[in-house]
């Protein structure tokens, strides 16, 4: 799942584990839960910010690299509350806003697949 914002930047997170790549907060819809509930408690649990998901402007399909085929919602942020900052330094490294025109690299595959509807 993805926050980006209307003035062309989006939500990175910098993973510390693995190939440390830069990706978009999200995870696993809950039991029960929306995708657009899931996207405003994955993006608190991970950055801090307290956020309403705005329109679901993409919806992607993906394949995990060990097969699982998983669906991601691309939402556009309705209010945006606080500083982004690390919640889990295990889990993110950095967190931040990136301009679509110069974002980080390397990308997540899932991140490259849903920006691409961004750009």
């Amino acid at each position: 799942m993805v926050i980006g914002a209307a003035d062309g930047r989006v939500l990175m997170v910098h993973q510390a584990y693995g190939a440390e790549f830069y990706g978009l907060p999200g995870g696993v819809v809950d039991p029960g839960e929306t995708p657009a509930e899931a996207v405003v408690r994955e993006v608190r649990e991970e950055t801090g910010l307290v956020v309403t998901a705005g329109p679901c402007v993409a919806v992607v399909d993906l394949v995990s690299a060990d097969g699982v085929r998983y669906r991601g919602h691309v939402f556009l942020p309705g209010d945006v509350m606080g500083t982004p900052s690390v919640q889990d330094p295990t889990e993110i490294r950095a967190v931040g806003w990136w301009p679509l025109d110069a974002l980080p690299s390397p990308l997540t595959p899932s991140a490259t697949a849903a920006l691409a509807g961004l750009r």
